[in-house]
């Protein structure tokens, strides 16, 4: 610690605020150091904190200079705040021009300004007051006490009248804006005394008659105008006029209200209240003239009659209207405000218009804001509002042709195609189709197909404002015109006589027609056993060529019929070639047969097919579908027996020339083929037996067993089809026919409103169009594109590339493979569940799903309960009559008791077979309660409308659900929902 040695000093300034110490250095002084300053300060009963910094700072200093005196403040007071006076601060009130002429009369002959001070005194009071007694039964007791209360006291003040500015208020407008003073606060001194605040008067201004202070606000009780003087101000009341524009409460209507006051006072002008007009946004020209206003506001004036609510609009009728666009793909509303005193626009009339326009696809919570803003907004109209808009069809894919026929671009070689020898005859066509128009030629026989116009498909369906699906968009399909010697049947264009097919076009429309041209043709045909040959002798048509004697003759020779020529016969056929009469299989030719032929030799086992191209039914109608062209055979069956033939020989010969004799090898007489074995007898005849289901073939003398059938399509040329192997469709099956296989069926087209029927698997090309009609039935898998209004039922899966729309499917599993693959519409009723992209659609189209259960075992327990039923009454009619006949058998007939017999015999079999489905019910039963591992996976969206079913649980949703997978819990026994 430091020390010095020398004298201390204390100094306190007045009012005591600071204690100065001052040290002077002496050898003959006392010892100091900073406990003995601080000592010496307590001493002096100095209660304020030392300043220990400024104490330890001088005595380092002092160390240093020992000679030098110090002095330095030790502790201090606290200083006494002044109080800050309040701040008025007053605000902009000019008088309006139309006062201004009479506010010096009215100010003059005003009355002196009085001030005042209000001030709160407290004044003693007694009062009576009951005390409740001591104890609870004694009564209580008055006494009289007293009570202090607070009283404002209004004084008089004297101040300076001049006034030094003036202005005008309305009442309740604010006149001034008072900043509140602060209030002062006391010090103290070192010693711990108070040091109070100075007393000095703060300046006021007195707010006087007319006005009222609220906080820090002052504002005008009445209206008038302003004075104010140095410290003061107050209001010279005067009555003046009330204006008041205000806008109807749907903001239409322009509305004026007008309070006179004194007469003295010009009333308002036009221009005035059409300035107050603006400002809520109504436009002059819409409101009533100035003469107009100005009138209003002088009668009143003078009739001191107010103004209530008095319309300055125009008057102008309501308006609400619905319009729907042409396509119903947009509906608009538009609105108009009543105004003046035309009939108003009420939210109701809104609301009736809208139901009453049946417009419905609509969001009715952003419609209905919107209108309330409408009406609480200032605009009067409201035009082509988008009250609701549909979604538009889609386009389908433009249609093409497909040609059956190869055209050959016209050149100089088909120009002069059969012109060298006649020009061809006038056609009605030449006019719009002319000879230069051709572009391409080939020649076409009659009831040839020319081509096939694919239409344009049928894009996706749009929805309208009113809620109605519209249909999608068919894509263009190519324009074709035909002329003379072609028709149209269905999609295809076929020529209905031989000739030249020409081509041309119009624009994009193409041109077609067959202009007759066909050359003579000689044609000679020869017997598959070669023991004929016959003449066809076709004329020549249109431009063709016609054909001599001579080159008949040789084209008989180049045909290799050499031998048994009738030449009598060949002379008329000569003859009529000549004169360009036509005649078919004239024969020319006749052969020698061996004394043995072969219908000797062989012998079929099974049904020839008879080729026809129809049956008869039995009411003798023709049935074109029901055709005889396939000859069915089963893997097993004895197809034919081929005796040997005899050893001895004949002169014999056929048509070419050819000797004949009795083959040493019957099998020259039949030979086994593909699917057909040959087994020789020991008497030497050969058994043909069919080695696999499927088509007897026979071609020559060779006969085979096709598992395959294939045909273009099927239609009026082939019939119905049933066949026991596999079946392929180039084409399409048309609609109203039926196609049945033991195999695969294979459909490189469409299935139209058509039945298929196949054991294993269906594969459709182009997808199925079943117009409510089409039933696929698969014992494993139906493949297509796309279905439309189809029956489909597959014991394993249905695959679809795209949509199933509106179908009744029936499979063990469902899949929609591409981001087309939506299921809309219909039933599905899917064993292992369903994997799809979209369910349902954005209008609500009902979509029933069942899943996780064996349907298909459901199907069969229906129809073996209808069979069961079927046995049942059977049985119990075979009782019956069992019963009625063995009363009677004591010296029955024989005949009865060989009925009794029968009936045992029936009834045997009818228990076993109802035995057979009562076991095969129980099985299918069990099968069809069991829960089978399934779910319902969603790609996209599942939308309102779908309904999914599993053990008779439910599922629905009101709103769309994306992304979702479905599954049965046995646990919860209910449907839920899974990541």
């Amino acid at each position: 610690m430091t020390t010095i040695r020398g004298e201390l000093r204390l100094e306190f300034d007045d009012p005591a605020l600071q204690v100065r110490v001052t040290i002077v250095p002496r050898e003959d002084g006392g010892e100091l150091s900073p406990d003995s300053v601080v000592a010496a300060l307590k001493k002096k009963n100095v209660r304020a904190p030392v300043d220990a910094d400024a104490l330890e700072k001088a005595f380092r200093t002092l160390g240093r200079k020992k000679d030098a005196s110090l002095t330095f403040v030790a502790a201090s007071g606290t200083a006494p705040v002044l109080p800050e006076a309040e701040a008025v601060s007053f605000e902009e009130l000019p008088v309006p021009r139309r006062l201004a002429a009479i506010a010096p009369r009215i100010l003059a002959q005003a009355a002196a300004p009085a001030g005042f001070r209000v001030r709160e005194v407290k004044v003693r009071k007694e009062k009576k007051v009951l005390k409740k007694a001591a104890l609870p039964f004694l009564q209580p007791q008055e006494e009289v006490e007293v009570v202090v209360e607070k009283k404002l006291v209004r004084e008089a003040v004297e101040i300076d009248p001049t006034v030094n500015a003036t202005g005008f208020v309305a009442e309740g407008g604010l006149v001034a804006r008072v900043k509140p003073g602060k209030p002062g606060r006391d010090g103290r001194d070192v010693f711990g005394r108070v040091v109070p605040i100075p007393r000095a008067e703060q300046p006021e201004c007195l707010f006087c008659a007319g006005l009222s202070r609220t906080g820090t606000e002052v504002r005008a009780t009445v209206t008038g105008f302003l004075r104010r003087g140095a410290s003061w101000c107050d209001v010279v009341a005067l009555h003046d006029h009330t204006l008041s524009v205000t806008a109807s409460a749907d903001g239409a209507t322009c509305l004026l209200s007008f309070e006179p006051g004194d007469r003295v006072i010009p009333p308002p002008t036009a221009d005035e209240v059409l300035e107050q007009a603006e400002k809520l946004g109504f436009a002059a020209e819409g409101l009533l003239a100035r003469p107009q206003i100005e009138a209003l506001l002088v009668q009143s004036v003078s009739s001191a009659v107010g103004i209530e609510d008095r319309s300055l609009s125009q008057s102008t009728d309501g308006y609400v209207a619905v319009t729907v666009s042409p396509d119903r793909l947009r509906a608009t509303l538009s609105l108009r405000k009543g105004k003046g005193g035309g009939t108003p626009l009420t939210p109701g009339r809104v609301s009736d218009a809208i139901r009453e326009s049946l417009v419905r696809r609509y969001d009715a919570d952003v419609v209905r804001r919107d209108i309330q803003e409408f009406f609480k907004g200032p605009d009067t109209e409201l035009s082509d509002y988008v009250l609701a808009e549909g979604r538009p069809p889609g386009p389908g894919h433009e249609g093409s042709l497909n040609w059956f026929v190869n055209l050959r671009i016209l050149g100089e070689d088909l120009k002069a195609a059969g012109g060298s020898r006649a020009a061809p005859a006038p056609l009605a066509s030449f006019k719009e189709f002319p000879l230069a128009g051709v572009e391409s030629v080939c020649a076409v026989a009659a009831g040839a197909s020319v081509l096939r116009i694919t239409p344009g498909s049928v894009g996706p369906s749009g929805i309208d404002v009113f809620g109605a699906v519209l249909p999608g968009l068919r894509g263009e399909t190519p324009g074709v015109r035909i002329f003379e010697g072609l028709e149209q049947r269905r999609d295809l264009v076929v020529s209905t006589e031989e000739g030249l097919l020409e081509k041309g076009t119009d624009g994009t429309t193409v041109l077609l027609r067959v202009r007759p041209h066909r050359d003579a043709q000689a044609q000679v045909t020869i017997s598959d056993d070669r023991m004929q040959a016959f003449l066809t002798f076709t004329p020549p048509l249109g431009t063709g060529r016609p054909i001599s004697a001579e080159e008949v003759r040789a084209t008989i020779a180049q045909a290799g019929v050499v031998r048994g020529i009738d030449e009598a016969r060949l002379a008329a056929a000569l003859e009529a070639v000549g004169r360009g009469k036509p005649f078919s299989r004239v024969a020319i030719a006749h052969g020698r047969k061996p004394a043995v032929a072969m219908d000797d030799l062989v012998t079929f086992h099974v049904r020839l097919a008879t080729g026809k191209a129809l049956a008869l039914r039995d009411d003798g109608s023709a049935d074109f579908r029901a055709q005889d062209r396939i000859t069915h055979v089963a893997k097993g069956a004895h197809i034919a027996t081929l005796k040997p033939p005899p050893a001895e020989s004949s002169d014999a010969w056929d048509v070419t020339g050819r000797a004949l004799f009795p083959a040493a090898d019957a099998s020259r007489w039949l030979t086994a083929g593909r699917g057909v074995s040959a087994v020789r007898q020991p008497d030497g005849t050969l058994w043909f037996h069919a080695q696999a289901d499927g088509e007897l073939i026979r071609d020559g003398s060779l006969v085979a067993v096709e598992q395959v059938h294939t045909v273009d399509d099927v239609d009026m040329g082939t019939g119905n089809i049933n066949f026991p192997g596999i079946v392929r469709v180039r084409g399409s099956v048309r609609a109203g026919f039926r196609v049945m296989a033991a195999g695969d069926i294979e459909i490189e087209e469409t299935v139209e409103a058509a039945a298929v029927t196949s054991q294993r698997s269906i594969l459709v090309g182009q997808g199925i169009k079943g117009e409510g009609k089409a039933a696929l039935r698969a014992g494993k898998s139906i493949t297509a594109p796309f279905a439309e209004q189809a029956v489909l039922r597959a014991a394993e899966t249905v695959q679809l590339k795209g949509a199933c729309l509106r179908c009744n499917v029936t499979c063990g599993k469902l899949a929609l493979d591409s981001e087309k693959g939506n299921l809309v519409g219909g039933e599905v009723r899917a064993r292992d569940g369903i994997v799809v992209q979209n369910v349902g659609s954005p209008a609500g189209t009902r979509t029933l799903v069942w899943f996780g259960q064996d349907f298909m075992a459901r199907e069969e327990i229906d129809h073996l309960q209808e069979e069961i039923a079927v046995f049942e009454k059977r049985l119990t009619e075979l009782d019956e009559r069992a019963r009625e006949l063995q009363k009677s058998t004591a010296g029955a007939p024989t005949a009865d008791r060989m009925a009794i017999a029968r009936i045992r015999v029936e009834k045997l079999q009818v228990v076993t077979a109802l035995e057979e489905r009562r076991s095969r019910l129980g099985e299918l039963n069990a099968a069809a309660e069991a829960p089978c591992p399934s779910q319902v996976v969603v790609r996209g969206t599942i939308y309102p409308g779908t309904v999914i079913e599993s053990h008779g649980k439910r599922w629905e949703t009101r709103a769309e659900k994306n992304m979702i997978t479905l599954a049965y819990d046995p646990k919860q026994d209910r449907i839920v929902q899974r990541l």
